[in-house]
């Protein structure tokens, strides 16, 4: 799991490759410097690389979008492993009643990116047309929004966090990117019924492709 902090805000992020790392489009605008932290369950976070190149696309697009932030260096350590991304085939893919996870670190007081632990939210992916009810103006055929399978137990997460299934062949495969909705937000208020709102992965696929050469 990734951790970003591009001077103004902490993000998430995931691995894709060992010098690239996959999160939302509005943890990169504007910024011009990256530091790049990674950790695991039960371990503390800690730097693993800088970065002042990433590649994001026009800021206008409502539906917030990817960027891929290109690390000064290799991650290195067969222990930290890259996440897989939807193959060609599941393009056209809603993924729609799968049973998904979010990863994110728990947020604190002070969102001090070393004073926090990493968390796994289980959810189920909703239907378009509850993501279109819950969020009109940010519901777009590239998003897909989440509802938990059960009242959250910690107060977690940032714009960036990624958003995974197990796929049919056991592999963890990441789907969306954390965007919008309660789980981004810094009082963690969730009204009842309030989906978490997710960049759509295979909206984006193309780009992310090109611009993780």
């Amino acid at each position: 799991m990734i951790s970003i902090d591009n001077g103004e805000r902490y993000c998430g992020g995931s691995l894709i490759k060992k010098d690239r790392v996959l999160t939302t489009q509005k943890c990169c605008i504007g910024a011009e410097t990256f530091s790049i932290f990674i950790g695991g369950i039960d371990e503390p976070r800690r730097p693993i690389g800088k970065s002042t190149k990433c590649k994001n696309h026009d800021s206008s697009n409502i539906d917030d979008g990817v960027c891929v932030i290109h690390l000064d260096a290799p991650v290195s350590g067969e222990r930290f492993t890259t996440i897989r991304l939807p193959s060609s085939s599941q393009c056209s893919e809603t993924f729609e009643g799968n049973k998904a996870t979010i990863t994110a670190w728990s947020r604190t007081l002070n969102d001090d990116p070393s004073d926090t632990r990493l968390i796994h939210t289980d959810v189920i992916v909703n239907e378009k047309k509850v993501c279109k009810w819950a969020n009109p103006e940010l519901s777009t055929e590239g998003t897909m929004c989440t509802r938990d399978t059960k009242e959250p137990d910690d107060c977690g997460g940032y714009a960036g966090d990624p958003l995974t299934i197990t796929d049919t062949d056991g592999e963890e495969t990441q789907i969306g990117i954390a965007s919008f909705g309660p789980h981004t937000k810094a009082d963690c208020y969730r009204e009842i019924g309030s989906p978490d709102g997710f960049v759509r992965i295979t909206s984006y696929q193309y780009l992310i492709n090109i611009w993780s050469d």
